[in-house]
C-alpha cells in the first residue's frame, strides 16, 4: 500500500503530537514529585529527624559519632567573608635597605651612564655622562676622564682603568 503525500504529512504531525505529549506528562510527574505533591509513606520523614532531600532508607548507615561530628562541622560560620575588610589594619613594615660594604672605595662600582660622544675635526672630544657634558680632564665625582673615543669612554678612579662603553 503506498501512502499519499497528505498521509505521509498527517503521520508525521501524529508521531509528533505523540512526542510531545509523552514528554510534558514526563515532564510534569518530576514537577510533582519536587514539589512535593506525591509524598507516600517510602519518602516521608521519622519524627525527630530533619527533612532533608535524602530520604533515611536512601543515605548510607552512619555511626552516631561520626553522625555528630558532621553536624557540627555543618553548624559553624564558614569564617571570615572575603568582602568585609578587616577588624584592625594589617601592620605596614617598611624593608630594611643594607648598602653593601665595600672595603676598598676603589673596587666600588662605578654608576655613570654614557649617553652620547661627539669627535669633531678642530674642537675636543666630548661625552654626555649622566646627563653632564664632559671633556678629557674633568671629574664626575671621583672619577676622572682620560680618554674619549668614537665608542666609549676611558675612565680612571685611583689607580684603576675603566672602559664606559656607549649603549647601542
Amino acid at each position: 500500500m503506498k501512502m499519499t503525500k497528505e498521509q505521509k504529512q498527517l503521520t508525521v504531525i501524529v508521531v509528533g503530537l505523540v512526542v510531545i505529549a509523552v514528554v510534558l506528562f514526563f515532564n510534569l510527574r518530576k514537577k510533582e514529585e519536587k514539589s512535593g505533591n506525591s509524598v507516600s509513606e517510602e519518602t516521608s520523614v521519622p519524627a525527630g529527624e530533619k527533612a532533608t532531600p535524602e530520604t533515611a532508607e536512601s543515605r548510607p548507615s552512619v555511626s552516631p559519632d561520626i553522625r555528630r561530628k558532621q553536624e557540627a562541622a555543618l553548624a559553624k560560620p564558614y569564617g571570615r567573608d572575603p568582602f568585609t575588610l578587616p577588624s584592625r589594619e594589617p601592620e605596614i613594615v617598611a624593608p630594611k635597605v643594607v648598602a653593601p660594604k665595600v672595603a676598598d672605595p676603589e673596587l666600588a662600582p662605578i654608576s655613570l651612564s654614557l649617553r652620547a660622544i661627539s669627535i669633531r675635526e678642530g674642537a675636543a672630544p666630548m661625552a654626555v655622562i649622566n646627563n653632564s657634558i664632559a671633556r678629557v680632564g674633568d671629574k664626575i665625582g671621583d672619577v676622572e676622564i682620560v680618554g674619549i673615543y668614537k665608542d666609549h669612554v676611558l675612565l680612571k678612579r685611583g689607580g684603576r682603568k675603566y672602559k664606559l662603553k656607549l649603549k647601542e
